[in-house]
C-alpha cells in the first residue's frame, strides 16, 4: 500500500534484544512443556534449545544491531542461559502459575472493523481462563497488547479472568540477576486502550488509502520508536522528520 502510493520504506535489521528474547521464549516453551506434563525440567536441553533458536533467527537476519547490554552473539548466549535457568526455577517453584497452564501459543483472528482483522498469538492461558505473557527484556506497560488478546477472546465468546505479564529483564553479564516481575492488568482498562489504538489505526489506514498522502499518517516524534534505529519510515520520503 505504501509502495503503491510512491513512497519508500527502509528495512530495519534485527536488534539483539529481540533475538535474545526469542531464544529465551524457546527455553520457556521447553520448561512449560515439561512442567505441564509432570516431568522434571531438563535445564541444559531447554537452554540449548533457546540458544539454537537465537542462532537460527540470527542467521536469517539482514544484519544485527548490538547494544550496551548485549555486545555480541556470545554474550546473547550467556544471557539466554541466565534467563533460561531463572525461568526454569520460576516454573518449578511450588504454586507456580505454570502448573495451571492449559494451552500455549494459541492464535486467534477476528474482524474488529470492516475490512480490518486483528490477529494475536497468546503465550499461555490457564485452566481458570486467565492469560499470561512472558517478556524477556525491558519491563514496559503492555495495556494495548493485553487488551487486544482479551478482545480476541471475547470474539470467540471466551471469558477472561485476569491477564498477567511476567517480565525477566535481559541481564548484564557479571552483575547479579534482578529476577522476574509480575504485573496484573485490569482487563476493562486494557480493552479500552486496545480498542482506542485499533480505532486510530483503522481510521488512519482508511484515510491513507483514500488519499495516498503520507501526511494522513500522523508521526509521533515523542515516541521512543521514532528514530533511525527503529522506524522504517525514518529518512525516507514517507516522513520528513528524519530528513
Amino acid at each position: 500500500m505504501v509502495w503503491d502510493a510512491g513512497y519508500q520504506l527502509r528495512t530495519i535489521p534485527n536488534g539483539i534484544g529481540s533475538l535474545v528474547g526469542t531464544g529465551a521464549h524457546k527455553t520457556a516453551e521447553a520448561a512449560i512443556a515439561s512442567v505441564t506434563s509432570c516431568r522434571a525440567v531438563n535445564r541444559s536441553a531447554a537452554v540449548e534449545a533457546g540458544i539454537a533458536e537465537m542462532r537460527i533467527e540470527a542467521s536469517k537476519s539482514d544484519g544485527i544491531v548490538f547494544d550496551a547490554t548485549t555486545d555480541s552473539i556470545n554474550t546473547g548466549e550467556k544471557q539466554i542461559q541466565i534467563l533460561g535457568n531463572a525461568f526454569c526455577s520460576f516454573a518449578e517453584a511450588p504454586g507456580s502459575v505454570v502448573k495451571k497452564i492449559a494451552r500455549c501459543e494459541t492464535t486467534r483472528t477476528a474482524e474488529v472493523f470492516p475490512g480490518m482483522r486483528l490477529s494475536g498469538r497468546v503465550d499461555c492461558e490457564t485452566v481458570d481462563d486467565n492469560g499470561i505473557d512472558w517478556k524477556f527484556g525491558i519491563d514496559r506497560q503492555h495495556f494495548g497488547q493485553v487488551g487486544g488478546y482479551s478482545l480476541l477472546r471475547k470474539a470467540y465468546q471466551l471469558p477472561t479472568g485476569y491477564w498477567q505479564v511476567v517480565s525477566f529483564p535481559r541481564p548484564k553479564i557479571g552483575k547479579p540477576f534482578a529476577g522476574h516481575h509480575t504485573t496484573t492488568y485490569d482487563i476493562e482498562t486494557a480493552e479500552t486502550v486496545a480498542y482506542s489504538i485499533l480505532q486510530r489505526v483503522y481510521e488512519t489506514v482508511k484515510k491513507f488509502r483514500e488519499s495516498g498522502d503520507c501526511w494522513d499518517v500522523a508521526a509521533n516524534p515523542s515516541s521512543t520508536l521514532c528514530g533511525e534505529k527503529y522506524c522504517p519510515a525514518w529518512g525516507t520520503n514517507f516522513c520528513c522528520l528524519g530528513r
